[in-house]
């Protein structure tokens, strides 16, 4: 998204509870440039059975 690569070395592998990671912001890659949709993680698959679909 941002076009930042990392090396291997670089990640770290975290653990995090699903209901944190549910309120984090994310953005719709599915629709392409023709979604705008930016929203909680937890409402994401709600919007996925919409997106696209007045194609």
């Amino acid at each position: 998204m941002d076009d930042v690569e990392f090396e291997e070395a670089d990640v770290v592998s975290m653990s995090f509870k699903q209901s944190d990671l549910e309120q984090r912001c994310v953005r719709c890659v599915a629709g392409g440039q023709k979604c705008s949709f930016t929203g909680k993680l937890s409402e994401l698959k709600d919007h996925l059975l919409e997106c696209g679909s007045d194609e």
